[in-house]
């Protein structure tokens, strides 16, 4: 139920007054910052493995980063909707352990993209907004962004590369009794049986391995999903394509079987196991 509110400034501080009802329950969501100098820092640490993409529809660089040499290609990206963050920080961890000495990818290439909505990252109102959700436009790509990044992986597949993984991050909203977070996956019957089973089997993996969600949280789509990453990757590349929604507020704790509040050091953690995920599954 959606509430009244009163919401007042004073100096520095935000007063909200809120009416709940008899016995009702307050969730309140507060979102970690992924500023530009945010990323601005995470390109200075990595920028031997920097390349650009192209270039935003306010006419700025979309930094992305190149890991590896194989042929076998890993495709992570995050932050398509601004203040959806969470996938910023398991990119930016992530991305550290892929320049250990010991990690070998000689096998792989990973591709990674921390922030494709640069644009929305600059406050002033300078640039223009963006007149499509760009996750909706993975089909006729009208967005000079999602025509810079299918035109890339076009070119790595007509280069022999095979596209393997092809993950989106997002946050999830909140809603009582629930993380709000979840990774989507087609029900049985919308992709050919053989595909189907092989991404079930990746998802589950991917869920007992991580400190995301619970192990049971697969979001189910009951028909095609329209235009998103997801079902680009899915139909043009039968990748393990999908879209994952962290929580804004609470993260699953394998350990304790319970979930804990969400943070940037849980989000950091999620990074590095899902490295070491990804270099070990037996795909």
């Amino acid at each position: 139920t959606r509430l009244e509110t009163g919401v007042r400034r004073d100096g520095w501080d935000i007063h909200i007054d809120v009416a709940l009802p008899a016995g009702g329950k307050l969730y309140l969501s507060v979102n970690l910052p992924f500023t530009l100098k945010a990323l601005e820092k995470l390109c200075e640490e990595f920028r031997d493995y920097r390349f650009s993409l192209g270039k935003t529809a306010g006419g700025l660089d979309i930094p992305a980063f190149r890991f590896g040499t194989g042929k076998r290609a890993i495709w992570l990206q995050a932050n398509q909707h601004v203040t959806e963050i969470g996938g910023c920080y398991v990119l930016w961890s992530l991305m550290r352990e892929l320049v250990k000495p010991e990690t070998d990818l000689k096998d792989f290439s990973f591709f990674v993209v921390p922030s494709i909505s640069v644009d929305k990252m600059i406050g002033d109102g300078h640039y223009p907004e963006l007149k499509v959700d760009i996750n909706r436009d993975w089909l006729e790509f009208h967005q000079p962004e999602t025509k810079a990044i299918s035109s890339y992986i076009r070119s790595l597949a007509e280069n022999g590369y095979t596209m393997l993984v092809m993950t989106d991050m997002h946050n999830g909203w909140c809603r009582p009794e629930d993380s709000g977070g979840n990774i989507t996956e087609y029900n049985h019957g919308f992709i050919d049986n053989e595909y189907w089973e092989r991404r079930v089997k990746y998802t589950r993996a991917v869920l007992a391995a991580l400190d995301y969600e619970n192990p049971e949280k697969i979001w189910w789509h009951d028909r095609s999903v329209p235009r998103t990453f997801e079902r680009y990757g899915s139909e043009t590349y039968k990748a393990y394509s999908s879209t994952y929604e962290f929580s804004r507020f609470q993260l699953w704790d394998r350990e304790k079987g319970a979930y804990v509040p969400i943070s940037q050091e849980g989000l950091m953690k999620i990074g590095r196991q899902y490295a070491k995920f990804l270099l070990s599954y037996d795909f």
